[in-house]
Parts: structure tokens; sequence; C-alpha cells
């Protein structure tokens, strides 16, 4: 995790570098987006349920230190679904005993991520605004299968990372339109597998 916290620390030193005048440094206000966030899943994540998932939402709160950099808080929540095209058999072992069943299995995946942000804006304020940046934070992770009358779920908090890289295009006074993408990496936690997705985000942003 010393790494994250590393990668975090080294965008907002490195993005606050080219934020030279004294005029930018004593610029302060803050934006807040909410989104539809669609998602894809990608590697294990496909494999245990993957294709693209129209369920999720998203928000965050952004400070800006200067006109191009902010810091803040963003979390969300995105579901991915999986079913089988017939019956699948799946021997099931547990503390008791040993299942052996045959069902149409349903397979899902909840994410519930809350990160701390930093982004780097290019252009000038009030204009057409595309920027980088870097969440880093935790992802509470639920997955649940289904198999008939029985259903199986593995709840852990994972730690992540989320590069991402957007654009913000005002509209009319301080309300704006945010788009983006970002792609979403939550570390291992026990027996659970690391989770790993591509977020979309297109939603309005308003400045404070």
């Amino acid at each position: 995790m010393k790494k994250l916290y590393r990668i975090f620390a080294i965008v907002i030193l490195g993005a606050g570098l080219f934020s030279t005048t004294d005029a930018e440094a004593q610029y302060q206000a803050s934006y807040l987006h909410i989104d539809y966030a669609p998602v894809i899943g990608l590697g294990e994540t496909a494999d245990y349920a993957g294709g693209f998932s129209f369920n999720g939402f998203s928000a965050g709160y952004r400070f800006f230190i200067s006109t191009n950099v902010s810091v803040g808080l963003e979390s969300g929540w995105q579901v991915m679904r999986e079913e089988s095209d017939g019956i699948v058999t799946e021997v099931i072992e547990t503390e008791d005993n040993t299942l052996t069943l045959s069902a149409k299995q349903f397979r899902f995946i909840n994410s519930t991520p809350v990160l701390a942000t930093g982004h780097y804006y290019f252009g000038s304020e009030y204009s057409v605004r595309p920027y980088v940046g870097i969440g880093v934070g935790g992802y509470y992770i639920a997955r649940r299968t289904e198999m008939g009358l029985y259903a199986f779920e593995d709840n852990n908090f994972h730690f992540g990372l989320a590069p991402a890289a957007g654009v913000i295009v005002p509209f009319q006074g301080d309300v704006s339109g945010h788009f983006g993408v970002k792609y979403n990496y939550a570390t291992k936690a026990g027996d659970s597998a690391n989770v790993n997705y591509l977020g979309f985000s297109i939603g309005v942003g308003f400045g404070l």
C-alpha cells in the first residue's frame, strides 16, 4: 500500500509544479459532480461477472488548490452481473458438508469505492477542460453466487487505486457537463481475488 500512496503523492506534487503563478496559488473554489457510471469488468473480474453493466453511479467533491490542481473525495456504487446460459453443476465445499448443485447460476459483484483523489486540469477557467488524475483508497467488494435456493456471498474491504481521465464542458453559469473514464483496480483481500474494471462517467457538475 505504501507504493499506492507514493503514486498518489507524486501525481499531486508533480501537478502542482505546473501551477506556478502567485495568482493561481491563491485561487480557491470547489466542484461537485454527480454521474451515471456504467462499467465493464476486466481480467478475472470479467470471467466471474463479465459484460457491460449499465448499473452504477458516482459522485465526487473536488477542492481546487490552484486553477489547475484539485484534491478531493469520490465514491459510488457499481454492479456487475453474469447469468449462465443454462443449468450449471457445481460442487460447493462448506464448513459442514459438501453440496452438489445443479441450477441456473447468477453471479454478482457489487463495488463501493471510497477514494481520495487528485486531478490536474488543462486549459483556462470556464473553458472546456480536459483532466487527468488518480484516486487512492478502499473498495468494499461483495461477490454473490446464486444457484436455486442457495446463495454464497463473500464480502471484503480491498485497497486500490483508480487512474482517470476526462473533460469538463461548461454549460451555463456554474453548471457543466462531466465526462470521464476510470480504471479501477482493487487488490486481493484475504481469499478474495483482485477486482478490476473500467468505469465511465456521464454527468453534471456544479461550481460551489
